[in-house]
């Protein structure tokens, strides 16, 4: 046999190898293939790549569920668009440490989900992944995730508190609107506050640290706070961020360089009744006087970095 027939020979057996182990993966891409998608147990999803994207679950399925790593031998790396959405009978969900995004609306009128726990440390968040999931009282969130995006828990009206991983830079449009939330602590890292991201919430108390930069229109308009501590690094609040609130008292120890119209808007016979605690030197004072707002002035106390009322 010359050189030349053993090489074709050699090349006609590679191909036939490699159609044997494609035939031999199938059920690992899928256990069928329907107009929907190839399936995998109770889950429709695609290919990205060499990567599973779930596109949707069996509406049978109910309970506690956990999201595997892999569809046999294919990762599993995302939760398409409204992938879970209206699965009305899913009670908890475990996402594994695989997916590294959720997209928009994956988890949306969940209306029984009360618990959901990331395993992943870093996940991109599509809008609304969880809007009007009414039940929603437990979130793990990744450790590394940059961003809570648009309307992520619009409407989670069971939703009390949650816990900000450090990583976040910015908390989106709408983000908690019309939830449960009472209280928030909001990191460091977290430098713009979106139009609307708690407004209408029953928030009370809110921790606002030093490195956010703009606290966008609406963003706690109509929440129930009572009192808020501006940072200096804010430079700026924008209209209504702070309207149709309870607040008695702000304290601002220096002003941002813009604060829009109606920023701290209450009606006439209310406005006397909200004191702005800040430096006499500043323009805090200028602000307060300006907008028919009480002033106090305060003191620092250095040894325990808290204000208080000037003697």
């Amino acid at each position: 046999m010359t050189n030349f027939a053993k090489r074709k020979r050699g090349a006609f057996f590679a191909v036939l190898l490699i159609a044997v182990f494609a035939m031999a993966l199938l059920p690992a891409f899928g256990e069928e293939t329907s107009a929907a998608g190839l399936t995998y147990k109770d889950y429709t999803y695609e290919l990205d790549g060499t990567n599973a994207v779930i596109t949707s679950i069996k509406e049978s399925v109910f309970g506690e569920v956990e999201i595997p790593s892999r569809f046999g031998v294919i990762a599993v790396s995302a939760i398409g668009k409204e992938a879970f959405k209206n699965c009305e009978n899913i009670t908890s969900v475990t996402i594994p440490e695989s997916i590294n995004s959720v997209e928009e609306g994956a988890f949306s009128g969940c209306i029984a989900l009360k618990k959901v726990t990331f395993l992943s440390k870093n996940v991109q968040f599509g809008s609304g992944v969880f809007e009007n999931c009414k039940s929603l009282v437990e979130i793990t969130m990744p450790k590394s995730t940059d961003a809570i995006s648009n309307r992520m828990f619009f409407g989670c009206g069971s939703l009390q508190k949650i816990i900000l991983p450090d990583s976040i830079k910015s908390v989106g449009e709408s983000a908690f609107e019309s939830s449960a939330l009472e209280e928030i602590a909001v990191p460091e890292s977290v430098l713009r506050i979106e139009k609307s991201a708690f407004s209408d919430t029953r928030l009370k108390k809110v921790t606002l640290s030093n490195g956010i930069e703009r606290i966008e229109a609406g963003a706690f308009y109509g929440s129930e706070l009572t009192d808020v501590t501006i940072p200096e690094s804010v430079n700026f609040i924008g209209e209504n961020a702070f309207a149709k609130c309870k607040l008695t008292g702000v304290i601002m120890t220096a002003m941002p360089e813009t604060v829009e119209k109606s920023a701290f808007e209450k009606g006439d016979d209310e406005r006397k009744q909200l004191v702005f605690f800040g430096f006499s030197e500043t323009d805090v004072r200028k602000y307060a006087e300006e907008n028919s707002f009480a002033f106090a002035n305060i003191s620092c106390r250095h040894d325990s970095g808290e204000f208080e009322v000037a003697e």
